[in-house]
């Protein structure tokens, strides 16, 4: 493992604790804006959702430009679990019952393209992220009945997924377990796959500046806290809060805190694959070292909402997960704890679209019900569409 705390000078938008990813790798900076500029579209927002829309922009051929208050995956993307998984926080079974069979479907397709594209890219650009194709486990939650994996199963099936049941589950210790098994699935190192995006960004003529803070959107681009101008006829905004707007797009989300912990495991006693529950919680495991691998297990999600125990502490929250870990795995020291935040629309679906109420050439994709790198990467596709 590489440290490098002392290059960072940028912290993270969440959390005082730095993640596994950011204490990995060298931040990904470049140059400051330091005068006007030009272009077709600006991207704001260096997080997965900002870098993969410049990306698909750029190999659009648009002159564009990708700005960002910090440095590159430095908000959620880099304290994100970094799973890719086609279910969504809300299960199939009630986006069935919700909008219907031919939108779940459309669900599944949308999170399997996403996935798709990743490794595609990750094989164009020959970037070197860890990506890994795996299988996924979803078990029940300790106080829920085995009813809701059947109807889980059944409408992943109605939406196409590869999905089986199986009555054992590998790398838990209650192996002995009904659960379902989720071919396909993969996982992948956030920020290399995101230095790699950048790489393939300026490759094809697009600019990057980090440490560059949006003061103001006008007519015809936006103003950075330095004064300077880039004037674009299209502006998009992916900041995982929308900074454009300060009230009606929050009222139509919910902001929750999820943590994240990291502990050693004997190296190759797990076998590489995903595991999630039927409540918040999602295990990874990753190399770590000679000896050791890595386990992530995230979840205890607050929102602070009046009917939910704020009374509880941070480290309250962060025990409650490790006891949660160490009932289902064999691990040794937890090394990392980082929190992150994440936004859930109130129809469960991330917003990607044209923020035309306010102002039609601007594009926001603020809100992450969960699986934020393939609902951003899904922005991604549809936003280049979009302003093709």
């Amino acid at each position: 493992m590489f440290t490098y705390l002392s290059e960072r000078t940028a912290r993270p938008a969440t959390g005082i604790n730095t993640s596994y990813w950011g204490n990995s790798v060298w931040p990904i900076k470049y140059d400051n804006l330091e005068e006007d500029l030009s272009v077709d579209i600006v991207v704001i927002g260096g997080g997965i959702a900002g870098s993969t829309i410049a990306y698909c922009l750029a190999q659009e051929g648009k002159k564009v430009a990708l700005v960002d208050s910090g440095y590159i995956g430095n908000g959620e993307t880099g304290r994100s679990m970094a799973h890719l998984i086609v279910t969504p926080d809300d299960s199939y079974s009630r986006l069935e019952r919700t909008y219907g069979k031919g939108y779940a479907r459309l669900t599944a397709d949308s999170h399997m393209a996403a996935i798709d594209f990743i490794e595609r890219v990750t094989r164009k650009e020959t970037i070197e992220c860890d990506f890994e194709r795996l299988n996924g486990y979803l078990f029940l939650q300790a106080d829920h009945q085995p009813a809701i994996l059947k109807r889980e199963l059944y409408a992943a099936l109605n939406a196409g997924l590869e999905v089986k049941e199986m009555n054992t589950m590998p790398g838990i210790k209650q192996s002995e377990e009904y659960c379902l098994m989720f071919a396909n699935q993969a996982q992948m190192h956030p920020l290399k796959y995101l230095k790699g995006l950048c790489e393939a960004i300026q490759s094809n003529g697009g600019r990057i500046f980090t440490e560059t803070p949006v003061d103001e959107i006008v007519p015809g681009g936006l103003v950075t806290n330095f004064g300077l101008r880039i004037h674009a006829e299209r502006i998009v905004i992916a900041t995982n809060s929308p900074a454009n707007n300060k009230y009606m797009r929050h009222l139509k989300q919910l902001s929750y805190r999820t943590y994240i912990i990291g502990a050693k495991v004997k190296k190759d006693s797990l076998p590489r694959a995903l595991w999630w529950d039927t409540g918040n919680h999602h295990v990874r495991l990753l190399k770590y070292d000679r000896e050791f691998d890595l386990l992530l297990c995230g979840g205890e999600d607050y929102s602070g909402r009046i009917n939910e125990n704020i009374s509880i502490s941070e480290e309250q929250r962060y025990q409650s997960l490790e006891n949660w870990m160490r009932e289902r795995f064999n691990a040794e020291d937890v090394i990392y704890k980082w929190r992150r935040c994440l936004s859930k629309p109130l129809d469960r679906f991330a917003y990607i679209h044209n923020n035309a109420e306010v102002d039609d050439h601007v594009y926001i994709v603020p809100g992450d019900p969960g699986n934020g790198l393939t609902h951003s990467t899904i922005a991604g596709i549809i936003v280049a569409d979009l302003l093709s």
